[in-house]
């Protein structure tokens, strides 16, 4: 049988730079281009063989085993270039749960930027509206008098300086208490010289709101009777128990707002005189 001439087999791919899933697709092709160059050879072979025993001995001979150094150096390279696939494709998945784990960190981010930005919108509402009611509050006391009764005026600004000085979070929890005026009250706060009446309206909204039980500066005591308060606890049957609360400290002649305290928290402001004014009407 005539020898017939090889098939020119591929190239051999160069790897360095190129591309690699394209390098194992060029390394499989010469891979099954030997592989079936090497079986055409073993057919032809095996058939001269066969043909010689047949004509000596009658005994045919087996057949080769193919193979070869060049095949198993491709298998070899196949073999390191799927491991290589392999551990990129492993990468790229840790690459990705990477992006989903910090997207979902910046969609956090996000939030928390957008509920901040929310916190500090209302803040500074608020902070224009107690601005608006402080000038409001101005406004009043310079026009002067919205009341022709004295009473009525000083529970206006009783009001205007609960609501500009507690927060509106605390107004719930921090309410006037229920209160009353004793005859002349009126009058000898007026009388008082040396004393600012807004200082006597804040001193009464502290009282009214529990505030001047702790403040160190009011000095706030049960009232005792006699002279210089040598006699027990001043006490009415209907007003309940005598209390004065300090507009002044460490000032000669200091001035006192008196009030009674009822058993069911009802203040009743009696006078605002002097240090040593003991009488509470």
């Amino acid at each position: 049988m005539p020898a017939t001439a090889p098939s020119p087999a591929p190239a051999t791919p160069e790897f360095a730079g190129g591309d690699a899933f394209a390098a194992l697709d060029a390394v499989r092709a010469r891979l099954e281009h030997l592989s079936a160059e090497n079986d055409r050879l073993s057919g032809e072979l095996e058939a001269r063989l066969l043909e010689s025993v047949a004509e000596q001995t009658g005994a045919p001979l087996p057949s080769p085993v193919p193979g070869g150094a060049e095949v198993e150096r491709l298998r070899a390279q196949v073999a390191l270039m799927t491991r290589e696939r392999v551990d990129m494709l492993k990468d790229h998945r840790r690459a990705m749960a990477d992006a989903d784990d910090l997207a979902a960190e910046n969609a956090r981010l996000v939030h928390t930027v957008e509920r901040l930005r929310d916190d500090v919108r209302k803040e500074r509402a608020r902070a224009d509206r107690a601005r608006q009611m402080s000038r409001d509050i101005d406004d009043v006391t310079d026009s002067g008098p919205l009341f022709n009764d004295p009473a009525e005026q000083f529970r206006h600004e009783v009001y205007l300086e609960w609501a500009k000085r507690i927060p509106a979070g605390s107004k719930a929890e921090t309410p006037l208490a229920e209160y009353g005026f004793a005859d002349g009250y009126m009058t000898t706060g007026r009388d008082i010289q040396g004393i600012d009446r807004s200082k006597i309206i804040a001193v009464a909204v502290e009282v009214l709101t529990g505030l001047a039980d702790s403040l160190p500066g009011r000095d706030m005591h049960r009232l005792r009777g006699g002279v210089a308060g040598t006699s027990g606890f001043v006490e009415d049957p209907e007003l309940g128990t005598a209390w004065r609360v300090a507009l002044q400290v460490k000032t000669a002649s200091a001035r006192r707002v008196q009030f009674w305290r009822g058993t069911d928290r009802k203040i009743v402001f009696a006078t605002v005189g002097l240090h040593d004014d003991m009488d509470i009407g």
